[in-house]
């Protein structure tokens, strides 16, 4: 009996992680700049992000406009795939390129790199 309810843990166990997704949505925050790196006036600004598996050229993977993002100090917070959501299987690297209203993409495209966050660590 107590072997069939390890068994049965363990199929549990694996079906939990089976069902687990990539979160669809991801944070970024940027800060905007004119050429001569003085922060754009405050306000809101036209956004459009675009997910790539190449640092230069290729298509888009992935796109989203965000038409009233708050720029504070240069500084803005979005929720990408907040609009449409990101489904790709980040398997692979991918870059993001950003588009200032209706403007050609900013270059360099950034790299996407991730960042694991926890909120307390206990320590002997």
């Amino acid at each position: 009996m107590k072997r069939n309810l390890l068994i049965l843990a363990v199929l549990l166990l694996g079906a939990s992680f089976t069902l687990a997704q990539i979160p669809q949505t991801m944070s970024y925050q940027g800060r905007l700049t004119d050429a001569g790196g003085v922060a754009v006036a405050n306000g809101n600004y036209s956004l459009a992000f675009a997910l790539y598996d190449t640092v230069t050229a290729g298509s888009a993977l992935w796109t989203e406009t965000q038409s009233t993002v708050a720029v504070s100090g240069g500084i803005f917070s979005v929720s990408l795939g907040s609009i449409t959501p990101i489904n790709l299987p980040f398997n692979k690297p991918y870059w993001l390129g950003i588009s200032v209203q209706g403007g050609a993409e900013l270059s360099p495209r950034t790299a996407l790199t991730y960042t694991f966050m926890s909120k307390s660590i206990y320590v002997r």
